[in-house]
């Protein structure tokens, strides 16, 4: 059980380590796909090209979460064996105490395999308290790839956003503002509704 604990801790290091490593990766290559996706926005001038900028921006999206998925049914995998494996285990704790208990009719044959059986019966249950607690650990935390794509999908409504503000804003100056003839008109008009207003008053 040293030896085997020793080795469990080793891999576990190895896997954090790789981990780190992984989420410092994904979030470089986060800041980097933001930056161009925010010059993109920025330098695009019509509506074809921001649709264009917004269907990599979803295939991006999409291909992400297949590759989410993916990971996560391979996750989803290795936590059903465990519990397969609980529930064998189970069954075999469930028939040991059957045996010590003389339910079904069996008996158990001399003090030496009643005390075997007591050793494997303490054994069982301690394996399978500590089975069944991790199990409830691991479903009721949510993946590492969700926890991923949620901050990817945080960030990407922020780019969203901003690229909308800029847009409006392209919108905005693009507007040929007044000329002086139209105001000079415009004045024009509402001078001459107001004096018809008068004259009827």
């Amino acid at each position: 059980m040293r030896t085997e604990l020793g080795e469990i801790e080793r891999r576990h290091s190895v896997l954090m380590e790789n981990r780190h490593k992984l989420e410092a990766a994904l979030r470089k290559g986060e800041q980097n796909m933001r930056s161009i996706e925010t010059r993109m926005r920025a330098q695009a001038k019509e509506p074809q090209q921001i649709q264009v900028i917004e269907l990599l921006s979803v295939l991006a999206k999409q291909q992400a979460e297949r590759a989410a998925i993916h990971s996560d049914f391979a996750i989803q995998s290795r936590r059903l064996r465990r519990q397969e494996s609980a529930f064998k285990q189970l069954r075999r704790y469930e028939r040991v105490a059957d045996l010590l208990i003389g339910v079904g009719g069996e008996k158990v044959d001399g003090d030496e395999e009643r005390s075997q059986l007591f050793r494997e019966y303490r054994i069982l249950r301690s394996q399978l308290s500590k089975l069944l607690e991790q199990n409830s650990i691991n479903n009721g935390i949510p993946s590492w790839n969700a926890q991923i794509l949620e901050r990817l999908n945080n960030g990407e409504r922020n780019i969203i956003n901003t690229s909308k503000n800029v847009n409006n804003g392209k919108r905005r100056d693009s507007e040929s503002p007044p000329t002086m003839s139209n105001f000079g008109e415009t004045f024009i008009v509402s001078k001459q509704n107001n004096n018809q207003r008068n004259d009827i008053e």
